[in-house]
């Protein structure tokens, strides 16, 4: 995608200290070392980003109190299943398709989970730019469905790749 403007130069520092704070965050669950990387950042129509997401994933909507607008965390529901996986005795890395339909009441648990600490580390990291306040705003799988912006709204994607000790994958946050 197009290269972020001089001015998200910022934004793209506070991607590289995420990803480190990422990682310990998301070991323990995974019960195995994890590589996160930050992706470099993209500016592109809200539109182009829903175009390509799957059908199915794990989307949920900050509001970011006391700016306007929010943040949107986008997980692949694969790894969440591959999680849950890991969590009841599964092979750390091993590759997990789930099955169709709403997350189980174990992959939403772990899925909570997961978002608490995602959203403490964003939270904390976005407090040393300015004071911002995370409040959960919406959950929801298909991002059809989703009450974020207008397709050619533009905004700016940071994607976390995850690989190593866990089936790879990306979380993106908007």
């Amino acid at each position: 995608g197009p290269r972020p403007t001089e001015r998200l130069i910022g934004l793209e520092r506070m991607g590289e200290k995420l990803a480190r704070a990422i990682r310990p965050a998301v070991e323990p669950i995974a019960r195995a070392r994890v590589s996160v990387t930050a992706e470099p950042l993209e500016m592109r129509s809200f539109q182009d980003w829903q175009d390509q997401q799957p059908e199915f994933s794990a989307l949920t909507l900050f509001r970011l109190r006391p700016l306007r607008g929010g943040m949107l965390v986008q997980i692949d529901a694969d790894f969440i299943a591959a999680l849950v996986e890991i969590f009841y005795g599964g092979a750390p890395g091993a590759v997990v398709k789930r099955k169709p339909g709403d997350f189980s009441a174990s992959e939403e648990l772990l899925l909570n989970r997961l978002l608490d600490k995602i959203s403490y580390i964003l939270a904390s990291h976005w407090n040393e730019v300015t004071p911002v306040e995370l409040a959960l705003a919406a959950r929801e799988t298909n991002i059809a469905h989703l009450p974020f912006l207008r397709g050619e709204e533009m905004v700016v994607v940071q994607k976390f790749t995850l690989s190593a000790g866990v089936q790879p994958t990306t979380i993106s946050v908007l």
